[in-house]
């Protein structure tokens, strides 16, 4: 009889071992996402406001459907993909979106920075 409460035993603990590693992996998976995607809109929003601020964009109606996809569409999306594979997408496209945003020729900036002498 103790034998078999001993083997029992060892059974349940190592299953619960198991249980509880698998629960840690997911958590720590839950945390990195979540700390991930404000993350990387916040540095989108501080490069745009950096840019914006030395005027080399242009931020009109292209410029708030570009971040209105990105984070009323595709963040949403990421999500569900979820894993590392949303976490890459979703920073590919914020890269994309960025790069899509209307920026100003360096001929116009040089042009208005001699206006403004």
């Amino acid at each position: 009889m103790t034998a078999q409460r001993s083997k029992f035993a060892l059974l349940s603990s190592f299953t619960l071992d198991k249980f509880f590693l698998k629960t840690l992996d997911i958590s720590y998976r839950v945390m990195v996402e979540l700390a991930f995607y404000p993350a990387v809109a916040l540095i989108y929003f501080f490069a745009v406001m950096d840019a914006s601020k030395s005027d080399r964009i242009e931020l009109d109606d292209r410029a708030s459907v570009n971040v209105f996809c990105l984070f009323v569409l595709v963040q949403p999306l990421c999500l569900v993909f979820g894993g590392y594979t949303g976490m890459a997408a979703y920073l590919l496209t914020a890269l994309v979106s960025y790069n899509f945003l209307p920026w100003k020729k360096r001929k116009q900036i040089g042009k208005e920075a001699k206006k403004t002498k």
